[in-house]
């Protein structure tokens, strides 16, 4: 039988098969009852595993649900902590990009005068081009990072 595997460990493992993998999450704090040091040790495992994206979302209250009924977090902290996330988050970004600097992409659209796709690993492209057309897929190289994905150029 396989060895089983450590769930703080499945990054490892995807990146093992799959170079250059985007592994994302979706992160919400401020749950109630949140301490700093859970907080603090998401953190740390967030920054470990380098997500090469974040969604970040501030704990809203629902009625009706189990936690409802618990004390809910000052929103400053719940704000400071998302702020604290989001610029990590920027930074895993940036290091994941980086290591990115070829890409082969598959056009999806053209929207405000640029194609825009995703190349296999889910990084957002867009192109300024005359010769490039919606389902075309073709190798590109990165010229700068943008808040949501990176400009591109064809190779």
């Amino acid at each position: 039988l396989p060895k089983p595997i450590n769930i703080g460990d499945l990054d490892k493992l995807i990146r093992k098969y799959f170079n250059n993998a985007a592994i994302t999450t979706d992160v919400i704090v401020g749950f109630p009852g949140e301490t700093s040091e859970e907080f603090e040790e998401t953190f740390n495992f967030i920054e470990k595993v380098e997500f090469s994206d974040l969604h970040i979302f501030q704990y809203s209250h629902r009625t009706g649900t189990v936690a409802s009924r618990l004390a809910d977090l000052d929103a400053r902290i719940k704000k400071e902590r998302a702020s604290r996330l989001e610029k990590l988050a920027e930074a895993l970004r940036l290091k994941f990009i980086s290591k990115n600097q070829k890409l082969s992409i598959l056009i999806e659209e053209f929207q405000d005068g640029y194609f825009i796709g995703h190349s296999k690993n889910f990084i957002k492209c867009y192109i300024d081009s005359t010769d490039v057309k919606v389902g075309d897929v073709f190798d590109v190289k990165i010229i700068k990072s943008l808040l949501d994905g990176v400009l591109v150029e064809k190779i």
